[in-house]
């Protein structure tokens, strides 16, 4: 794999496991690893299994190493990660320690990496795929959505130098917002954005939304789902719950996968996903769906 990879952990050793050994299959020739810090003793703990999980390097490689000494959290944490990756690369492929891949994701992401590279439309590639409309076949091609699926990804530092962490452009730009969005999304969107501007959401990844919508930049994923997220529990900072309306399998690994993405597939509009994408994951929640969620949250905690 000649593309580096830049592997985010934290404190979750039995999953950063789980996929360091996929890793570890691959054999990348440049690994940069990224670590947050603990906020308690007994996190130190947990961490302190992390990075040395991750120091299993059984193969030539060049390794760089960011491991924070105090918590910066998953807003800075991620965020400075990518910056400092980014310092000496022009593009990456991007795990975090929950986003278990296919073998065939990094193949993927290698040939979308070179055939996008001077397309300035594209933002990154995905390997995300919670829809599985369309796993009827072996082969995988690509689709196109305005939504950045960050559950296994690749981008460019073309991209990544526009990206702004603390959204100061969000009064410059939200304007643009209503050029993509219906009035509901609109709403939806605009209320996550000012909580992100505002700090009252510790995350980074909206940010880069925010930066694909406003700059009408398209994400290429694959017809098939290639990532899958094994951190859906108590665990976790954001997905506690899953939601079982997404797929969250990836094929079996001795299935034989044949890619099929040597034509710019983007530019016929992938309106299909991109409106599942709006009805099952990011859309304004109705009276009815907020009290379901919280009976669901009062019955199951």
């Amino acid at each position: 794999m000649k593309s580096p990879l830049l592997f985010i952990c934290f404190n979750r050793p039995e999953k950063t496991k789980i996929v360091w050994e996929r890793i570890k299959e691959i054999k990348p020739k440049k690994l940069y690893l990224s670590c947050d810090g603990p906020r308690t003793d007994e996190e130190q703990i947990k961490v302190n299994l992390v990075k040395s999980i991750i120091e299993e390097i059984t193969w030539e490689c060049e390794v760089y190493r960011k491991y924070q000494p105090f918590n910066k959290g998953c807003k800075l944490a991620v965020s400075e990660a990518i910056d400092w990756a980014f310092n000496n690369e022009n593009r990456l492929i991007i795990l975090e320690d929950d986003c278990l891949p296919h073998k065939i994701f990094f193949e993927f992401c290698e040939k979308n990496l070179d055939l996008y590279q001077e397309d300035e439309n594209i933002g990154i590639i995905s390997g995300q795929n919670p829809s599985g409309i369309w796993e009827d076949n072996n082969s995988i091609r690509n689709l196109s959505t305005k939504y950045p699926l960050i559950w296994g990804w690749a981008t460019w530092k073309r991209t990544w130098n526009n990206y702004n962490v603390e959204l100061n452009n969000w009064h410059q730009d939200k304007h643009k917002l209503s050029r993509i969005f219906g009035n509901q999304s609109l709403t939806y969107w605009r209320k996550i954005f000012q909580k992100v501007y505002e700090k009252k959401i510790d995350t980074w990844d909206y940010q880069l939304f925010f930066q694909h919508f406003t700059n009408d930049l398209k994400c290429i994923t694959s017809s098939k789902n290639l990532i899958k997220n094994i951190g859906f529990d108590e665990e976790a900072t954001h997905t506690t719950k899953p939601n079982f309306k997404i797929t969250n399998e990836i094929p079996d690994d001795n299935l034989d996968l044949k890619l099929e993405i040597n034509e710019k597939y983007y530019r016929f509009q992938n309106n299909e996903l991109d409106k599942w994408l709006e009805k099952n994951i990011f859309r304004k929640q109705s009276l009815l769906q907020k009290i379901k969620k919280k009976l669901d949250y009062l019955i199951y905690g």
